[in-house]
C-alpha cells in the first residue's frame, strides 16, 4: 500500500507541478515539499489540510488510502445543465454571451424584453409600495385597536 508520502508526490506530480510551485500553493518551501515526500517522514496537520483544499483531495484518502482521492467541488456547471435538458450548442452560446453582458445592459435588454412581450417588470408591480417597514409605518400608521374611545 502506498504510504502517505508517495500519496503526496502524486499529488503534485499529477498537478503537473515542480516541488517549488507545488510548495508555494501550499505554504512551504521547495525543500519542506521535498521532505514530506520522503518515506517516512510526516506532513503536519496544517500541510495536509492545505493540500486537500488547495487541491481538492480528500483528505481521508490522502491520509490513509481510503475512499476516494478526490472530493466533487460544488459547483454548478452550465454546460452540464444546459446539456442535460437538451440545450444546443448555438442556445448554450447565446446564453453564455448574455453573460458575457455588462450587468446594466443586461438589465435595460431585460427591461425592453419584457416590455415587447407586455410582461409586466417587478419594479412596475411593485411601484409605491415601500422599501422598508419603517417607510411603511410612516405611509400607514400603525392603529392600537386596544386604545379605542367609544364615540
Amino acid at each position: 500500500m502506498n504510504s502517505i508520502n508517495s500519496r503526496i508526490k502524486d499529488v503534485r506530480k499529477e498537478s503537473g507541478l515542480n516541488q517549488s510551485d507545488f510548495a508555494k500553493k501550499i505554504g512551504l518551501t521547495q525543500r519542506g515539499v521535498s521532505h514530506i515526500e520522503q518515506e517516512g517522514h510526516n506532513a503536519s496537520d496544517v500541510t495536509i489540510k492545505s493540500i486537500c483544499q488547495t487541491f481538492l483531495i480528500n483528505e481521508k484518502w490522502l491520509r490513509d488510502g481510503v475512499g476516494p482521492k478526490s472530493l466533487q467541488p460544488n459547483v454548478f456547471s452550465l454546460d452540464k445543465y444546459a446539456k442535460d435538458r437538451g440545450m444546443s450548442e448555438l442556445e448554450l452560446g447565446i446564453l453564455k454571451a448574455y453573460f458575457e453582458i455588462d450587468p446594466q445592459l443586461r438589465t435595460q435588454f431585460l427591461g425592453q424584453f419584457l416590455n415587447n412581450f407586455g410582461i409586466a417588470t417587478r419594479k412596475s408591480i411593485f411601484d409605491g409600495v415601500p422599501d422598508t417597514s419603517e417607510e411603511l409605518e410612516r405611509q400607514f400608521p400603525p392603529v392600537d385597536i386596544h386604545n379605542k374611545t367609544a364615540g
